[in-house]
């Protein structure tokens, strides 16, 4: 069994499958601005409760990877592909594919959550490192403009 044809094409297209993920990050408070975006997480889906990686930090990833992949299957339920166009050597050059009605509202959910854990996950990470921020640090002012 070969990959399926949406692996295949964000491998191909993979700006697109990006452009795709902007939008839908736009979507989840109808802004640009990064700053709203932080503060409507903040308020909305920061007080839920995130788990804890357990073990060793350095597995974290692995582990973060995982919970991605069985998000983004739900997040692709309903894609309507149609029929791959190849070229001589069977390399995959163009899909169409069709969203499914309301697919942006129906996931904005979805990715709101696993931005508000990227971050949290994030700290959390940085903390476990003990990771100096450079203005704490004693070379900071050496390193300012």
């Amino acid at each position: 069994m070969g990959r399926q044809p949406f692996v295949l094409w964000c491998e191909r297209y993979g700006t697109t499958a990006r452009a795709l993920g902007r939008v839908i990050v736009e979507k989840i408070d109808n802004s640009t601005d990064y700053t709203a975006l932080a503060d409507f997480l903040k308020k909305n889906y920061l007080p839920n409760e995130i788990a804890k990686t357990p073990g060793d930090y350095h597995s974290w990833a692995e582990t973060w990877s995982i919970d991605s992949v069985r998000i983004a299957s739900l997040a692709y339920l309903g894609f309507a592909f149609g029929t791959p166009e190849l070229d001589i050597d069977q390399n995959l050059v163009r899909i169409d594919m069709t969203l499914p009605a309301k697919y942006l509202d129906n996931n904005k959910v979805y990715a709101a959550e696993q931005l508000t854990r990227a971050g949290v996950r994030l700290a959390r990470l940085l903390d476990r490192i003990k990771w100096q921020c450079l203005a704490k640090r004693e070379d900071a002012a050496a390193l300012a403009p």
